[in-house]
């Protein structure tokens, strides 16, 4: 640190030798030069405060220099000292408690430390309140001493902390409501700013508004929210709608700037239950498709589907396909759109089985589940099969060939190129339009189902139709066996031929004879690409869909900072340039062809077998290629587009893509011309709050788990009570194999990692109670039903918008305690950890990443949670942002026998071992963190009653009732048969705690 930066960081005395050493005259009148032979003995904390305190020279306290405190004022503290070593305060407190002190609350300072109702957390916070705002004084008082107002003495210091000079008369309002409890009193007072003010008086005076509900309405409330929420709440009052204080709470708590005419057109429709109103805006669920839903069922089945909002919620978004029976019905719109519906309500899907009975392909249970999104990525006519690795290799070489080849053509070459197929797009629609000419378009569409393709009226189509989807001859007996009409099955049987005279049998002609065997090879490896030969753009484009996609390579090859990349991330960049626009509609303007073509892109590179991270990385590239009109057309801040890729590299490559995008829409630079001037800045800009999120990203170090295989084989004794010759690992009689964490001695024997220990750490958490800790840390997820385990489909796909809220914890009797006695432990990769700590978000499934993006980053309400574990980090190694940043680069994915430097790791496991762990209420003890991609590595249980565990194996295999959490009595056999089929299915250990 510079010596000027650091003169001027004031830093509260901690009770070590160099506040001894810094307070004496004579080091104060030492200068800088003088510093050399402190700075080798002290850490960057104590040295950062020694030369601090230079700059108070003579001065008997840091404090008197400081804050120029009276004669009279210093006698007293002193005095204050001796009353607070008699209550027996530590050094730290009192010289914490000296920081905040100054002469007009020196009075109040005595009378907090002769009060025996205050801890000293409580003293040190409430005069850091006060010190910053005087007029804070009187309430704090009031807070403090007021019998009537015992109730609020803990959340005095909260209150005044989060209290403005402008709310302080808000405050005082609260403090003497005896409708509202000291909880609610901190929440409100800490959601209130000046923008919702008016918000909180309207609501606080409005009789029909329940007064508990007010923090709520409040949590978030800004800008333009504000203004929506005081909208709805005066448009129900005019249009004289009785709504219960309930669903008045609801709605107003759930409208924003985006939702809001949305809103009064539920409030008014007669048709939707006011109590479903807050639903449909939480669930996005659009008022048409709801109608559509009523106008498909009969009067008698509707009124069954939506007399719950869990059943309508399955029905409104499946309303297109209701009645049908099988997948052969569907349009591959309607196929993508169920697929999407399926993964993204998930287990949701089975709490109503009666609702099987009216859309029968939906799944009953997760075998099902997994089954129907097999079966229905299949019949989009994606093929996923892997290829060779010599394949693949075939496949990339040809890539790379050809972006060396464009790469040397001029802009005039280029224009020149001719790309076509000898068997063309448009002659494969007359023909299909030939042989299914006869067919009822019921009977159609089951046709074009088999193939995977549809056939679309088109008015802009010199042969009246277009093409969408991917002719492919994939499908099999079964698809075809349930097509029953024999007209049907014969037109079938004939448009075989056509299908792989296009999707196989086709060469690719170019005039550019370098080029041309380049693109059979690609084409032959994904014959889905196919399609976009000749597919016309709109008017704004000077090429075809397919030769634009071959500019944008040629611009993203031609980019110096493209050289720059690895070579794994150039294979990406240039898979994307060919696959961004393959599902884009025919002559149109097509606003969903990004997330529609990086959907499809994921499953059809499956093929290339690539990792998760090169899948999701491929993903989001395709997804947002479209960033910079959103951004330039305000449907996007930059604040979103830099946490959707704050990644990595991801937004350079995103920029290089973006550049090539843009000049490969006319036959030279124009339209990149065009927007080139403000491009530059907006890139700084994101990048900009890509360094913020940076500087706060969180990271987890979490023990490898190896698989139950790898254990097995260390075993070479079973004995017949299950145990073996390693000391806590058993194994059952179905194979299962089960590690008792509190019995294992030695964990590098069952394939842990060298130095692994599950104790032998002490550290002291924030009540001085001694903590006994280790180096093996889980990141946890509480399960109660097999059906839950169908969650993770949905965090598999990666343009899911979930996220899982989890807990990071060591052997749960220890400290933390999860609301579920069983579950999974998971391995979540460092990117994908978001932001968490010692607070309560709620429901554990229900989170996404939209909504954590308005809450959690750039000012949101719970900004401070998303900074919990980067502020734990840098306080307790005393590092800076850069630093930090740095930290995290060198430790991403790492175990914390890992982590480096290796001096690091004790200090950090200390300081991790003190997060609090009874934030939540009932006392459910456990920290949660917001995760997505994760995946399982173990299960776990431990008793749910915290009684002894002897043998682990007759412990999950006990009959005994007990009562469960959210559930009936259960065993232990009942509640962990579902994961202990899961650890065997899928060979993961069975790990269980409790001594």
């Amino acid at each position: 640190m510079k010596f000027e930066q650091i003169k001027n960081n004031h830093i509260n005395l901690n009770t070590t030798n160099v506040q001894k050493k810094i307070l004496t005259p004579n080091f104060c009148a030492q200068n800088e030069q003088n510093l050399t032979e402190f700075s080798s003995e002290y850490s960057n904390a104590q040295r950062s405060l020694a030369i601090s305190s230079i700059n108070f020279k003579g001065k008997e306290t840091i404090n008197e220099g400081k804050y120029n405190i009276s004669d009279e004022t210093r006698q007293r503290m002193e005095k204050l000292k001796d009353a607070m070593a008699e209550r027996r305060f530590d050094a730290t407190t009192v010289n914490d408690v000296d920081n905040f002190i100054h002469d007009d609350n020196i009075g109040f300072v005595e009378k907090l430390v002769k009060s025996k109702g205050y801890i000293e957390y409580d003293i040190v916070s409430l005069m850091k309140s006060t010190f910053r705002r005087k007029s804070l004084i009187p309430l704090a008082e009031e807070l403090c001493f007021n019998k009537k107002l015992k109730r609020l003495k803990y959340d005095a210091p909260l209150i005044l902390n989060v209290t403005k000079n402008d709310t302080l008369e808000i405050a005082e309002r609260l403090c003497h409501d005896k409708e509202i409890n000291s909880d609610e009193i901190c929440y409100i007072l800490s959601r209130l700013n000046d923008e919702n003010a008016e918000l909180f008086e309207m609501l606080y005076n409005d009789k029909n508004f329940p007064k508990e509900d007010i923090f709520s309405v409040l949590d978030g409330a800004k800008g333009e929210a504000v203004k929506a929420k005081m909208e709805i709440l005066s448009y129900i009052k005019d249009k004289n709608l009785n709504f219960s204080k309930e669903v008045n709470s609801e709605i107003v708590r759930g409208v924003t700037h985006e939702n809001i005419e949305k809103a009064k057109k539920l409030c008014v429709n007669e048709n939707i239950y006011p109590c479903f109103i807050a639903d449909f805006l939480r669930n996005e669920l659009e008022v048409e498709q709801y109608e559509k839903l009523k106008n498909n069922a009969p009067s008698h089945i509707f009124k069954k589907l939506t007399n719950n909002f869990s059943t309508l919620l399955i029905a409104v978004k499946f309303a297109n396909l209701y009645g049908k029976e099988n997948f052969n019905e569907l349009s591959s719109v309607e196929k993508k759109e169920a697929l999407r519906n399926i993964m993204g309500l998930n287990n949701d899907l089975f709490h109503d089985k009666k609702i099987k009975n009216y859309f029968p392909f939906l799944p009953k249970n997760q075998d099902e589940y997994c089954n129907i999104l097999s079966e229905l990525v299949k019949s989009i006519s994606i093929k996923t099969d892997n290829l060779s690795d010599l394949e693949i290799e075939n496949f990339y070489n040809a890539t790379n060939k050809l972006s060396k080849e464009l790469s040397v053509l001029s802009d005039e070459e280029f224009n020149k190129l001719e790309i076509r197929q000898e068997y063309s797009k448009n002659e494969f629609i007359i023909n299909v339009l030939k042989e299914t000419e006869n067919l009822t378009k019921a009977e159609k569409d089951k046709v074009f189902d088999y193939f995977g393709f549809e056939l679309y009226q088109d008015s802009y189509s010199k042969i009246g139709y277009s093409l969408s989807g991917y002719p492919s001859n994939s499908n099999d007996d079964k698809a075809l066996s349930q097509i029953k009409n024999n007209d049907t099955k014969l037109v079938v049987e004939k448009l075989k031929y056509f299908v792989d005279k296009f999707n196989k049998d086709n060469k690719v002609v170019c005039n550019n004879k370098k080029i041309e065997p380049l693109l059979n090879d690609i084409f032959n490896t994904i014959p889905e690409m196919r399609t976009m030969i000749n597919k016309k753009q709109h008017n704004t484009h000077d090429f075809d869909t397919f030769k634009h996609s071959l500019k944008v390579m040629q611009k993203i090859t031609q980019d110096s900072d493209f050289e720059k990349l690895s070579k794994g991330d150039k294979k990406l960049l240039l898979l994307a340039s060919l696959t961004h626009d393959i599902t884009k509609r025919e002559y149109y303007i097509d606003k969903t062809h990004p997330n529609e073509s990086a959907f499809d892109t994921f499953y059809i590179t499956k093929k290339l077998n690539l990792s998760r991270d090169e899948e999701i990385k491929l993903f989001s590239l395709i997804k947002h290629h479209d960033w910079y009109e959103k951004v330039n057309t305000n449907q996007k801040t930059t604040q979103s587009t830099a946490f959707d890729m704050q990644y990595d590299n991801l937004f350079d490559m995103a920029t290089i893509f973006t550049k090539a995008d843009l000049m490969a829409v006319k036959k030279d630079d124009e339209f990149y011309d065009k927007y080139s001037d403000e491009l530059n800045p907006t890139c700084m800009e994101i990048k900009k709050y890509i360094a913020e999120l940076q500087k706060t990203r969180p990271i987890l170090p979490t023990t490898k788990i190896p698989n139950a295989s790898s254990i097995r084989e260390k075993v070479t004794i079973i004995k017949s009570d299950g145990s073996t010759n390693l000391k806590g690992l058993y194994i059952d009689k179905n194979g299962l194999v089960i590690i008792k964490y509190n019995e294992v001695e030695d964990w590098e024997a069952l394939g842990f990692e060298k130095n692994s220990i599950s104790k032998g750490i002490c550290a002291t958490d924030k009540n001085n109670a001694k903590i006994n800790t280790g180096n093996i840390k889980f990141i946890a997820h509480g399960l109660e039903t097999p059906d839950q385990l169908a969650n993770f489909g949905a965090f598999s796909l990666p343009d899911s918008d979930a996220l899982l809220s989890v807990s990071y914890m060591e052997r749960p009797e220890s400290k933390y305690r999860l609301f579920r006695p069983q579950g999974i432990l998971l391995d979540v990769n460092t990117k994908y950890i978001y932001g968490g700590g010692e607070t309560d978000s709620g429901s554990g499934c229900h989170k996404n990443i939209e909504q954590f993006k308005k809450d959690y980053v750039f000012g949101g309400k719970r900004e401070s949670d998303r900074r919990f574990i980067s502020n734990l980090i840098k306080e307790t190694l005393d590092l800076s942002d850069e630093e930090y940043i740095e930290f995290l680069k060198n430790n991403e994915n790492k175990s914390w026998n890992e982590i480096t430097p290796v001096e690091y790791q004790k200090p950090l496991l200390e300081a991790f071992a003190k997060m609090s762990s009874k934030k939540r209420h009932h006392d459910r003890e456990y920290n949660e963190m917001y995760v997505s991609n994760p995946k399982i590595t173990a299960v776990f249980a431990y008793s749910m009653q915290n009684s002894p565990i002897g043998n682990p194996v007759e412990f999950l295999n006990s009959t005994i009732k007990e009562e469960m959490t959210n559930m009936e009595k259960m065993s232990n056999a009942e509640r962990t048969s579902f994961l202990k089929e899961y650890a065997i299915k899928n060979d993961v250990p069975f790990v269980v705690f409790g001594d």
